[in-house]
């Protein structure tokens, strides 16, 4: 009987974090993009936030594609989003209920600033879905995408907006 040979190491990430920025032109070739992105990264996990526009499609992603995942929300979910249309309130509710875990920052101060150390602690790559824009604000998607590259952590960014093939790059 010929000796089989073990199957070639993974490169997957098994935590993959993400952050994404809210508006989005194209949310269905995002969507479309996002799934066939971590389709081709294979994460084993996935870990970020359920506000509107980027960071809520990744997590239906990875709801969809059957990845278990976390939700971290800077705030209690009745400050989280208050003003959300009741549509984008159903889709984040349905987002929270079938993650793995939901976990809620303490934070007095700086609560996307907490929340990106949050994102980033245990991550073993990071997906931004992002225009590649500077940030909005602290804790914002292109601080996030820095602080992950200045700490080593593997970043892809996704470009939805730029149509159905979106782009993307990857940083070491």
């Amino acid at each position: 009987m010929p000796e089989s040979t073990p199957p070639p190491p993974t490169e997957r990430p098994p935590n993959q974090a993400r952050t994404g920025q809210r508006a989005h032109a194209h949310p269905e070739p995002g969507r479309a993009v996002i799934r066939k992105v971590l389709a081709v990264l294979g994460p084993t996990l996935g870990r970020g936030s359920a506000a509107l526009g980027a960071d809520l499609l990744v997590a239906e992603a990875f709801r969809d594609l059957t990845i278990p995942y976390t939700i971290i929300l800077p705030y209690s979910r009745s400050n989280f989003e208050p003003n959300a249309p009741p549509e984008e309130a159903r889709r984040i509710d349905a987002i929270l209920r079938d993650a793995s875990t939901v976990t809620t920052l303490a934070a007095a101060t700086e609560p996307y600033a907490q929340l990106m150390e949050a994102l980033l602690r245990d991550a073993d790559a990071l997906l931004a879905v992002w225009d590649g824009g500077p940030a909005q604000g602290p804790g914002g998607t292109a601080e996030v995408a820095a602080a992950a590259i200045s700490r080593g952590i593997p970043v892809t960014r996704v470009e939805p907006s730029a149509g159905p093939s979106g782009t993307q790059r990857t940083w070491h």
